[in-house]
């Protein structure tokens, strides 16, 4: 794992061989962190299917809820319209 005072050490190593130009153009194509925090192309679907699943979850709870009252209220519409 790259620490900050390696990554420094390259970038001097870079800049003195190569100049300042290359060692910045280089440096920016590093990632941030350690590659084992950099999320993959896997990690994204899997959030991607879990947070599905979670809205799906919800949709279902709120059409159970929906459907039951509006049907009620429909009966309720109807036998106020019968009754006048």
């Amino acid at each position: 794992m790259i620490d900050e005072r390696t990554r420094h050490e390259m970038y001097l190593g870079l800049d003195a061989s190569l100049g300042t130009t290359v060692a910045d153009s280089v440096m920016q194509h590093l990632s941030p962190v350690g590659w084992a925090d950099v999320a993959t192309r896997q990690d994204l679907e899997q959030l991607e299917l879990k947070l599905e699943g979670r809205l799906h979850a919800r949709i279902n709870r709120r059409l159970l809820f929906l459907f039951p009252t509006i049907i009620s209220s429909l009966a309720i519409a109807i036998a106020v319209g019968k009754l006048t």
